[in-house]
């Protein structure tokens, strides 16, 4: 019963550990190691070039959760925009009723 509920639970630890990197978008960036970890001779023989894509992978990642959040203050900043007009039209309109009686 114990192994059991050891399995069980370091199941339930490596399904986060798969799913994490996928979350925040490092999928790649994971895969990549996980490649360079199965072939050692390769990254330790040529260890500027590995290093170099990886980080250039972390790099792409940062760059896209940049881009993600200008994406996001931007469509923030018009929505403001659009309630700021849409009252102030709403004032106009209360305003040439009140002219109008």
């Amino acid at each position: 019963m114990k192994w059991l509920l050891i399995g069980c639970i370091a199941g339930f630890l490596f399904g986060i550990v798969l799913k994490l990197p996928k979350l925040v978008g490092l999928g790649l960036p994971v895969l990549y190691s996980l490649v360079i970890v199965w072939i050692p001779g390769w990254s330790s023989a040529h260890p500027a070039l590995s290093n170099g894509i990886f980080f250039g992978l972390i790099g792409l990642n940062v760059l896209l959760w940049l881009i993600g959040l200008g994406q996001v203050v931007y469509d923030r900043i018009i929505e403001r925009r659009v309630q700021r007009l849409e009252i102030a039209a709403a004032i106009r309109k209360l305003k040439q009723q009140q002219i109008a009686r």
